[in-house]
């Protein structure tokens, strides 16, 4: 890795590498709801992809990638907004680092960009959801660290109209950081 970290947004020559870092993180399949490069794409497309945002409710869509001096990825983040929770949350999407890169500040810089862009926007609370599987175990660690706070209240799972969306989201850990 070049000891140089640039953090830029996502873009057509990157779409292929991060997708892949995506699926090699979080190993899901091409049939699941929320397939990581079905988002990333939608990213890019938003006029292309009416019905995907319709489908998972997301009302806008923005990733970054952190690349190394070659223009390797070493890591992605983004954002993106629900419609019931629109005016007042960003929600983290698709957070992780290549296995390589991690330790070396990529995530910390990542997370930054993404807490910093919520409070410039204006927003209460930066969201995500996580789970409690072993993968996810030093995720989890980093978020807490940072004042994440598990959410008790199921309802934002009930708040969510799209019943795909939903279904999909049932069981996972919702965590939110305060940040006015």
């Amino acid at each position: 890795m070049g000891d140089e970290i640039e953090i830029k947004p996502l873009s057509e020559q990157t779409l292929a590498e991060a997708s892949k870092l995506t699926l090699d993180v979080f190993h899901l399949h091409e049939d699941d709801e929320d397939y990581p490069p079905k988002s990333l794409k939608a990213s890019l497309y938003p006029k292309e992809n009416k019905d995907y945002y319709e489908d998972l409710d997301v009302t806008n869509l923005k990733y970054w990638v952190a690349v190394d001096s070659n223009n390797h990825v070493l890591g992605i983040i983004g954002y993106y907004t629900l419609k019931y929770d629109e005016k007042e949350a960003y929600w983290v999407g698709w957070y992780c680092v290549n296995p390589e890169s991690r330790g070396k500040g990529v995530g910390r810089l990542l997370l930054n960009l993404i807490i910093n862009k919520t409070k410039d926007d204006g927003k209460k609370w930066l969201r995500l959801y996580t789970s409690n599987e072993p993968n996810e175990k030093i995720a989890n660690k980093i978020y807490d660290k940072l004042g994440f706070k598990s959410i008790k209240d199921k309802k934002i799972n009930e708040m969510i109209t799209s019943e795909k969306f939903r279904d999909f989201t049932k069981d996972l850990v919702y965590k939110e950081l305060r940040l006015n």
